[in-house]
C-alpha cells in the first residue's frame, strides 16, 4: 500500500474515475446511495448512472440532481449490459462499478482504491460488504474449492477487518474497482444472460489471461441495503433460472478441460440439492421449475459456450486453474 501512496505523490495530476452505478427500480435506495458520492475526498470523478428501463421514479428523482450523467436504457437490458454500458461510456481511466443498493461509507475510499490498484498492477478490487445493520457478513471475496465452490462461512466484521488486504478468485460484484482498459481488453462482461455472469467469469477471465490477481480491501467496508431482495421467492426464483447455467459457462469457458469435467457433476449436485432445499424451505415450487428451466437453458447455450471457450483457452497466458490453489482465511 505504501508503494502505492508513494507512487500517488510522484503523480503530477491524479487519474479521473467514474463511479457506474446501474438502477432498476431502485429509487429508495437511490436516496440514500447517491448522496453520499458528492463528498468523496478525490480531486477529479465523475458519477455515471445507467437506468435499466426503471418504472418507479428513479428518473424523476436523479433529473434533480447536478453532476450526474444518466444514460437511460428504454428496458431492462439486463445486469450485464448495463454494466458493460457503464465500463464502455466512462471518462474514467479507472472504474468504480457499484449497484445501486451498495452505500459508500468511506470518503476516501477512491484514493484507498487508486494507492493499492498502483502498489499491486492487479486485475479487480473491492471492498468487504456489510448487510445493514449486521456486525457479520459473508461478503469479502469469492474461493473454489477442491469440488467447486469454496463455503463462505460468516465471519465477524471485527475479525475481517485486523487485516489489511487478502488475494480473492472473485471480488464481490456489487462494489468492483479495476482500470478501464482492463476490462475491456479482456472483453467485458458476457451478456449471455441477464444475471450471474459478472465477477465469476471476468475475474477468471482476468486471471488467466493476464496472469493480474484480485483483491478484496478488508479495511475498507461498504454497506449492503438491499437484503430484502434476498428473501423475495419470485426475485431469488428468477435468478436461479441463471445460476446453474452460469456457473456451468463458467466452468466450460475458463477453466482446464480436466477440471472443467471434474466440476461439473458436483456443480449440477450443488445446485439441485440447493433446489430441493429452497423448494421445501420457501413452500414454493416455482424454485424447482426454476432450476428445471436452468438446466434445459444450460444445454441449449453449451454449444455456444464450447466456442467461447476455444477463443478464451487459445489466449491463455496462465495454462493451469492456479486459482484454485488460493484459500479462503481462517478468521
Amino acid at each position: 500500500m505504501l508503494t502505492g501512496i508513494k507512487t500517488l505523490f510522484k503523480m503530477k495530476k491524479l487519474p479521473k474515475i467514474t463511479i457506474g452505478i446501474l438502477n432498476y427500480n431502485g429509487l429508495d435506495y437511490l436516496r440514500k446511495t447517491i448522496p453520499p458520492l458528492f463528498s468523496l475526498n478525490y480531486p477529479d470523478y465523475e458519477i455515471l448512472l445507467v437506468d435499466n428501463g426503471s418504472k418507479d421514479e428513479s428518473l424523476k428523482y436523479l433529473s434533480k440532481l447536478n453532476n450526474i450523467r444518466i444514460i437511460k436504457n428504454k428496458n431492462n437490458l439486463g445486469y450485464c449490459v448495463g454494466k458493460n454500458q457503464i465500463v464502455r461510456n466512462a471518462k474514467g481511466i479507472y472504474v468504480l462499478l457499484l449497484d445501486e443498493d451498495i452505500l459508500v461509507t468511506d470518503k476516501s475510499c477512491l484514493l484507498k482504491f487508486l494507492s493499492f490498484h498502483e502498489s499491486k498492477k492487479c486485475g479487480f478490487i473491492c471492498p468487504v460488504l456489510v448487510n445493514k445493520g449486521e456486525r457479520a457478513t459473508s461478503m469479502y471475496g469469492g474461493f473454489w474449492g477442491p469440488f467447486a465452490y469454496g463455503t463462505r462461512p460468516t465471519v465477524k466484521v471485527s475479525n475481517i477487518i485486523k487485516r489489511d488486504y487478502i488475494e480473492v478468485v472473485g471480488v464481490e460484484g456489487g462494489a468492483i474497482f479495476f482500470k478501464k482498459n482492463h476490462f475491456l481488453n479482456i472483453g467485458l462482461y458476457d451478456e449471455t444472460q441477464p444475471y450471474y455472469l459478472d465477477v465469476g467469469d471476468i475475474n477468471i477471465r482476468s486471471y488467466i489471461l493476464t496472469g493480474k490477481k484480485n483483491y478484496s480491501l478488508y479495511n475498507l467496508c461498504f454497506i449492503h441495503l438491499g437484503v430484502q431482495r434476498k428473501v423475495d421467492t419470485k426475485k431469488w426464483a428468477w435468478k436461479l433460472q441463471y445460476m446453474f447455467p452460469g456457473a456451468m459457462r463458467i466452468l466450460w469457458k475458463n477453466f482446464t478441460l480436466k477440471n472443467a469435467l471434474l466440476f461439473s457433476p458436483t456443480i449440477f449436485l450443488f445446485y439441485f440439492c440447493g433446489s430441493l432445499y429452497q423448494t421445501v424451505k420457501r413452500r414454493s415450487f416455482l424454485v424447482i421449475k426454476s432450476f428445471i428451466w436452468s438446466f434445459l437453458f444450460f444445454l441449449k447455450s453449451f454449444p455456444d459456450t464450447i466456442k467461447e471457450r476455444g477463443k478464451i483457452q487459445g489466449k491463455r497466458v496462465i495454462k493451469s486453474d492456479l486459482f484454485l490453489k488460493i484459500k479462503r482465511p481462517s478468521f
